[in-house]
């Protein structure tokens, strides 16, 4: 507990230090916290936009039987509706505004972090952007395609699938792009720290 402790106030205490060192549990501990609470915040948020179109999807049912068709069993539950109702879409705007806020959040809150535990490893600080162009396209990429597609669901006879491709692939290519920076990353932080001071400064102090 108190390594976990200090991992956080290392962190937390040292946003704007994008200077010196950092440990491989200082850093882990730290990113992991930040990265699992932003995960929570977004799953909520799609929650409740899921909720709140079950809820609008079984009004209408309940209104409108000559044109649902309700099936249960154990376990399952599925409505069939006829016709095009675009209001029981759910509405991905707040999704997309969560996701955008949970990420600037994550990249402030993790920026200087990436940079010291670089640091330990002898890499320069700018490598801490690798990712970054990637991730920004693939976001407003499928962003758009969300938005496209819920003023033209898949349902309705205004889908282009054809106008979709061209996104679709740009987004493909961008996220995977980001998650292979991702990863190189991730293999140079998990580096063990250099024993001797470098160009960044002396051995990080190992709490135990």
């Amino acid at each position: 507990m108190n390594q976990y402790l200090h991992s956080l106030s290392q962190g937390l205490g040292g946003l704007l230090r994008f200077s010196g060192r950092s440990t491989q549990r200082d850093f882990w501990f730290y990113a992991a916290t930040v990265i699992g609470l932003m995960m929570i915040g977004t799953s909520a948020m799609g929650a409740v936009v899921v909720t709140d179109m079950i809820q609008r999807i079984t009004r209408f049912a309940a209104e409108h039987p000559d044109l649902t068709t309700v099936t249960e069993g154990p376990g399952s539950y599925s409505v069939s509706i006829e016709g095009f109702y675009p209001e029981l879409f759910p509405d991905v705007s707040p999704i997309i505004t969560a996701s955008g806020i949970c990420v600037v959040m994550s990249i402030v809150l993790l920026a200087a972090a990436v940079s010291r535990r670089l640091h330990d490893v002898g890499r320069s600080a700018f490598w801490g952007l690798l990712p970054l162009p990637f991730g920004v396209t693939g976001f407003v990429v499928i962003s758009q395609m969300l938005r496209q597609m819920a003023a033209s669901p898949p349902t309705s006879d205004a889908f282009d699938l054809n106008a979709m491709m061209p996104l679709f692939f740009i987004g493909f290519f961008a996220n995977l792009l980001w998650l292979i920076g991702l990863a190189v990353l991730a293999v140079w932080m998990a580096g063990g720290s250099q024993p001797h001071a470098n160009r960044h400064g002396p051995p990080p102090v190992q709490v135990e």
